[in-house]
């Protein structure tokens, strides 16, 4: 089967990685506006400069006529998520990456007085809609975890525990940013605290419905502890809190492959086959997260084709 929409993602995705090329005709701006913006940050940032240069580059301000210019809103989605990866690779600062955007929205409104992408939405609405997307994941799907987790499957049991723990890293987390705090910042992230507090309703139900498990599943209760919360070291994990997007596709996760499970086609509720290998490999290339949660759903429906299958 063909996505046609990954091939989209990934081609943009590789477009953005892509290293200036030497007969960039605007490669001497790139570096004039990324030597002043390196310039005037402390510390040892002189080092960031190549990749100061691709930003600015695929912010596409000085890139009239081109692909990179005048960027489409999904487009800007696709350059947020190659931002958070590919900093986070390089150890990039975000000092870098927001006076970036800041030459980009100067240049811009000067040309326009619009402008797509945006700092704030990479960072105060993409990155929590992501690990948002997770603990949805949990609400939506909780019924499947629940009869998983009441079942005779150990390896499944174990990757349904160790998936609980990541959603309930990434809640202590985003709770501790958001929620925790009184005034303004906690004001202005509302609706990120909501959508907490309707998490932690929910698990604390989907908890207390499961009491008396083995394996034993955490407990909100336990959140101050240091250690919260425990999962199964021997299982292969996702990446915990802010480290979740940056998940390895391939080799771990919550759907080891193994010959005896490489070509099992899953059948969804509209009849539609998918095979878990041949999908994880079309992925190779795109941006970890959406693999990532594309696997999530890929071993959710599995669970649930197993167990159909069963009842």
């Amino acid at each position: 089967m063909i996505y046609p929409f990954l091939d989209t993602v990934r081609e943009a995705y590789e477009d953005f990685d892509k290293p200036i090329r030497k007969d960039d005709i605007n490669k001497s701006i790139y570096f004039s506006v990324c030597h002043q913006i390196i310039s005037g940050l402390n510390g040892d940032t002189e080092n960031h400069k190549p990749y100061c240069m691709k930003l600015i580059r695929n912010l596409g301000h000085y890139y009239i006529d081109t692909d990179y210019f005048d960027p489409t809103f999904e487009r800007c989605n696709i350059l947020y998520n190659w931002i958070y990866h590919s900093s986070k690779k390089e150890g990039i600062p975000d000092n870098i990456i927001e006076k970036c955007f800041d030459d980009y929205n100067f240049q811009i409104n000067r040309i326009r007085n619009t402008y797509k992408c945006s700092y704030d939405l990479y960072k105060n609405v993409v990155l929590d809609k992501m690990k948002l997307n997770i603990l949805n994941l949990f609400d939506y799907n909780s019924n499947i975890l629940k009869k998983t987790l009441m079942g005779t499957d150990v390896s499944n049991k174990n990757r349904c525990r160790n998936f609980l723990c990541e959603c309930l890293k990434i809640y202590k987390h985003m709770n501790k940013s958001y929620c925790i705090i009184q005034g303004e910042q906690r004001e202005k992230h509302s609706n990120i605290c909501l959508e907490l507090n309707k998490f932690n309703s929910a698990y604390k139900l989907f908890y207390g419905n499961l009491l008396g498990i083995n394996p034993k599943i955490p407990s909100l209760d336990d959140i101050n502890n240091e250690d919260f919360p425990r999962c199964l070291v021997e299982e292969a994990k996702l990446e915990s809190g802010v480290g979740l997007a940056e998940g390895r596709v391939q080799g771990e996760g919550l759907e080891p492959q193994s010959e005896g499970t490489s070509h099992v086609a899953e059948q969804s509720d509209n009849g539609t086959s998918l095979n878990t290998s041949t999908v994880l490999s079309s992925m190779v290339g795109i941006p970890p997260f959406l693999a990532l949660i594309y696997k999530v759903k890929i071993f959710l429906l599995k669970i649930q084709t197993t167990f159909n299958r069963n009842t």
